[in-house]
């Protein structure tokens, strides 16, 4: 006997629940194998599936937009700080400031190297050590330092933290999407297999044949085994398929 195969992708479970829908407006309803309740509540499921979905693509390629602006204020809040910290040491090499004005921004005294700029947390920290740093000085009698100013360094600081802070967003937002998603699914999966149940008890006086006709009539897809198949001829074998596995 063939065996009913259940829809496993989210375009196969539309297609299931579409050729559900088509059949009953296409049909009289003393001849459904469905009540009005049964065709209502699959669409008013199949509503809410399709808000789901739309809602877990849009998160996603929001997501996937917003993590490639992030990687080009990453490089360029990190360019902006590096270059700052290469002033300081610098000046400090033409002795226009002393080597202690490295501890205004966190940086050891006598080490002239750029600290880890690496991650996205490395540049939200040092931007606002640097930024914090710069203010100190300036507000105990420091000159200022250009080329890069601070206020250009706290600009793309700023607009790194804000493009970090949204990116956070979206990815929980875009990970309760799919954790919603994944729910539906089993949702669907759990409506369809009732619907067809259902679908099938109606047709069970007929013959294992006109039943399975019938049944495919509301898109229930059956699948034979490679040794069913031999023994049907070309005519008796389901060659519509309405679904993609």
């Amino acid at each position: 006997m063939p065996y009913r195969r259940l829809p496993t992708t989210d375009k196969a479970r539309i297609k299931a629940i579409d050729a559900i829908l088509a059949k009953a407006k296409n049909s009289p309803a003393e001849n459904l194998a469905l009540t009005s309740y049964d065709i209502e509540k699959i669409k008013n499921f199949k509503t809410t599936f399709d808000q789901v979905q739309q809602q877990y693509h849009f998160y996603q390629q929001k997501q996937a937009r917003e993590r490639k602006e992030l990687k080009q204020l990453f490089h360029k809040a990190r360019l902006y700080i590096s270059h700052f910290i290469q002033v300081i040491n610098m000046s400090i090499a033409r002795e226009e400031i002393k080597p202690q004005a490295r501890l205004f921004y966190g940086l050891e005294e006598i080490d002239n190297n750029l600290p880890p700029l690496v991650t996205e947390k490395d540049i939200l920290f040092w931007g606002k050590k640097v930024v914090d740093g710069e203010q100190e000085r300036l507000s105990k009698g420091g000159s200022p330092f250009y080329n890069p100013s601070i206020a250009l360094v706290k600009i793309n600081v700023e607009l790194f933290s804000e493009g970090y802070l949204s990116q956070k967003l979206i990815t929980e937002n875009t990970a309760r999407a799919q954790k919603e998603t994944e729910a539906i699914r089993v949702e669907a999966n759990l409506l369809i297999k009732h619907t067809w149940n259902k679908i099938e008890a109606y047709f069970e006086e007929y013959s294992d044949k006109l039943k399975r006709q019938h049944a495919q009539e509301y898109g229930i897809v059956y699948v034979f085994r490679s040794n069913e198949k031999k023994k049907l001829k070309p005519e008796e074998l389901q060659s519509d398929l309405l679904f993609e596995f």
